[in-house]
């Protein structure tokens, strides 16, 4: 069956984008890493590379998004330590 890999593959892209879906961002990026690495199809193996970096930049997105917020709780409770030590 020469369209059976075709298919197959393309159900495993599918997979990973409800795995993205259901916020199960591991498994579509290991599904979309297993096509990379086992894949024939070059046009496939290049459209898991570019859904995968898009997970990935979303993800690093969310990280330094995090960690801003984080940055910003630091110094709030310093200024209130600041505070409270200027009154006593």
């Amino acid at each position: 069956d020469p369209g059976y890999d075709y298919w197959i593959t393309k159900a495993f892209m599918l997979l990973s984008d409800n795995f993205v879906a259901i916020s199960d961002n591991f498994q579509a990026k290991e599904t979309l890493q297993s096509i990379i690495n086992n894949s024939e199809d070059n046009n496939a193996v290049e459209e898991s590379k570019v859904k995968l970096q898009k997970i990935l930049d979303e993800e690093k997105a969310l990280e330094d998004k995090f960690k801003r917020e984080v940055e910003e709780l630091k110094f709030d409770v310093e200024e209130v330590k600041d505070n409270d030590i200027q009154e006593q």
